[in-house]
């Protein structure tokens, strides 16, 4: 019995054996022998959105194009070398919409850093990339498709994507579009009241609200000028007026923002013995973003409130306003 057990574990190691090396054989990986590399992307596909925001740890924010990277591998006995590759895309926007055609050119939705002539891997990198930003817009155009692929290698001992069934050769980068349509004339002109208007949480003055604002009024109005059609012009009402002289507001992108022009904006009441006034709280890249509600119902601009006498210095102030008339 044990001779038998013996004789039959030696034919089955070596079937074992034969297997292994025949499906070794079938199935080789690149990079085991010579003649078998290959350079492909890391990724099949991917997402950026189309913007991005840093914060840092005073509080402040910088908002502005994403960058992505784009990776290559190569996969080979030896790397010693410097290879260089060629990449090319087409860019398509993905749906119809009021301000694009689905499959119309994207190129101008992102900026390519490198040359995709050349990407090139340095000797002994097995990896390679290069880098695209964003434009970041207020268009609400959609979602845009990048297609990229290898077109050529610099040694011909690489084959351009894997051997597998998916070979990545190619590459696809989807931009996803951040910005909200908006209809400014079906959903946003008409007079607003003001519900409240006080200062910040965290501010210098918090608790602190300006009462002579409560109840009086602006009229929102369409800025014809703004192609995009998410700007609009706050001005002053025939009574029970907010405001002195107009003042601009735009629509920014999701979620939910406004921004107020960049001048000093006076209102129709005294703060501490001279006219009130309002503007943004600081640099209009980073700051005076408010919100909206996308049915039209209300807004909160973020503002600067001080006086005409002293200048926008009091601190950091929430104007809540509530549609009361179309």
């Amino acid at each position: 019995m044990k001779k038998f057990n013996y004789i039959f574990g030696i034919i089955f190691l070596g079937a074992f054996l034969f297997s292994s090396c025949e499906e070794a054989e079938l199935y080789p990986k690149f990079g085991e022998e010579d003649g078998q590399s290959s350079v492909s992307f890391v990724n099949a596909s991917s997402n950026v959105n189309e913007s991005r925001t840093i914060s840092y740890a005073d509080g402040t924010s910088v908002s502005g194009g994403a960058n992505t990277e784009i990776q290559l591998i190569r996969r080979s006995s030896d790397i010693s070398s410097e290879l260089s590759v060629a990449v090319s895309f087409t860019a398509t926007y993905v749906s119809d919409n009021d301000f694009v055609t689905a499959g119309e050119d994207a190129s101008d939705a992102f900026k390519i850093v490198d040359d995709l002539s050349s990407i090139v891997f340095n000797a002994n990198e097995a990896t390679a990339a290069f880098t695209i930003t964003t434009v970041d817009d207020v268009l609400p155009a959609g979602d845009v498709q990048i297609v990229f692929e290898i077109t050529s290698v610099s040694d011909n001992k690489y084959q351009i994507g894997e051997q597998s069934g998916n070979s990545r050769s190619t590459t696809v980068l989807t931009l996803i579009d951040d910005d909200c349509p908006i209809d400014v004339p079906g959903t946003w002109e008409g007079v607003y009241e003001v519900r409240e208007f006080p200062a910040a949480p965290g501010s210098f003055n918090e608790g602190f609200t300006v009462g002579a604002a409560a109840g009086l009024t602006v009229l929102v109005e369409l800025d014809e000028s703004d192609p995009l059609g998410a700007s609009v012009i706050l001005k002053p009402t025939e009574s029970n007026s907010l405001l002195v002289d107009e003042m601009p507001m735009t629509f920014e992108v999701c979620p939910q923002t406004v921004l107020i022009g960049p001048d000093a904006y006076t209102l129709a009441f005294n703060q501490n013995g001279a006219p009130a006034s309002i503007g943004r709280t600081d640099e209009p890249a980073t700051y005076g973003n408010g919100t909206f509600n996308p049915d039209g119902s209300t807004f909160t601009i973020v503002v600067s409130y001080g006086n005409t006498a002293s200048g926008l210095v009091f601190d950091e102030f929430l104007l809540t306003l509530d549609r009361v008339e179309e």
